[in-house]
């Protein structure tokens, strides 16, 4: 309820961070907390929202010390949980088959299914042009927005910088460098926002849904 992960994540991710020589974000150590408490309180703000000054009250801490506490344990779990996953390379498609669904048998060569993902931010203050340039049309409220890149088995095998709500999957796509990762005859799934044919790398195919174009319905092959 608090945390959106089970109890056995939430000890496997205490273990490793048990791992970690903490260096805490006001240089500060927090004594009066457990390790525990201090990874309950990161993950319920990310899960909840909730803000400091109930967390402080909640934990029976300073504001203070909340703010240390999420800042630091925020840090670690990006190491842990993107640093050390995250490859500089995708995963061959002879490593992702290994354990692929079986209704994607019958496409081996397909590398990844690509979407982008965003995350509403407040409306920022004081400059009419953040505000703006911030503004996601799709969502209609202000955002960042990051690609990413899922495998057919459902690993995440890539996540670029986060970018404006404004600007386009296109232009993410190719500011990110995603499609350099891709080697000749493989296949990317998107949506139909992502009408990149131009960009792809010679022998890299794009597959995205067909669009109506006025018609009532699809014909076979387009189902």
């Amino acid at each position: 309820v608090y945390t959106g992960i089970p109890q056995s994540s939430f000890t496997a991710l205490l273990n490793l961070i048990d791992r970690f020589d903490l260096s805490y974000y006001s240089g500060t150590n927090v004594f009066r907390l457990s390790q525990a408490d201090q990874l309950l309180l990161c993950l319920t703000r990310l899960k909840l929202a909730v803000l400091d000054d109930d967390l402080a009250v909640r934990f029976g801490v300073s504001h203070t010390t909340v703010q240390n506490v999420f800042m630091t344990f925020l840090h670690v779990l990006y190491e842990i949980l993107y640093e050390g996953i995250m490859v500089p390379k995708f995963p061959t498609t002879r490593y992702l088959g290994t354990d692929m669904p079986a209704s994607f048998k019958d496409f081996p060569n397909c590398r990844a299914s690509i979407d982008c993902s965003e995350l509403e931010i407040e409306v920022p203050r004081g400059s009419i042009v953040t505000q703006s340039v911030t503004f996601s049309n799709y969502k209609s409220r202000n955002t960042v927005k990051s690609l990413v890149a899922v495998a057919l088995n459902g690993a995440i095998i890539f996540t670029s910088e986060c970018y404006l709500g404004s600007t386009s999957d296109r232009e993410v796509v190719k500011d990110s460098a995603i499609l350099a990762q891709c080697t000749p005859e493989d296949l990317i799934l998107a949506d139909k926002g992502f009408a990149i044919f131009d960009l792809m790398p010679g022998r890299v195919s794009l597959n995205i849904p067909p669009f109506l174009r006025g018609r009532r319905q699809f014909i076979n092959d387009e189902v």
